[in-house]
């Protein structure tokens, strides 16, 4: 599945950055994975989910998310609006068990704010 920049701004706005990598899967077969990470974190990612072939994503595995959240999460994302969703299920899920995690959710809100204010602000100039 081919990300665009709206689901990686959407991502980000929600205190996640998503990274894709090809890595082996199975002894000579490789495939793209796609991983999700909290915003500006140097850790593991929270999980990853494999791109299929008809690019759909399934379930890869869980790095650390609460088995709460990880029970909830779907096997299988069809396209990017499912993801979507999938990125802001996490996203308040996991801030609700993270004070860490709800603060960068907040300084992402905020800063995504402000640059929608900022791009406003500079179409009226024009």
């Amino acid at each position: 599945m081919n990300i665009s920049k709206t689901t990686e701004k959407f991502a980000s706005d929600r205190g996640m950055e998503l990274e894709t990598s090809e890595v082996e899967v199975m002894k000579g077969v490789k495939a793209e994975v796609i991983y999700f990470y909290e915003k500006e974190s140097d850790c593991e990612p929270m999980l990853s989910y494999l791109s299929n072939e008809d690019g759909s994503l399934s379930y890869y595995g869980n790095i650390y998310l609460p088995q709460e959240i990880k029970e909830e999460l779907p096997a299988y994302i069809e396209n990017e609006k499912d993801l979507r969703q999938v990125i802001d299920f996490v996203s308040k899920e996991y801030a609700k068990v993270d004070n860490d995690f709800a603060a960068i959710v907040e300084q992402s809100k905020l800063e995504a704010t402000e640059r929608a204010k900022s791009q406003r602000s500079s179409k009226m100039k024009m």
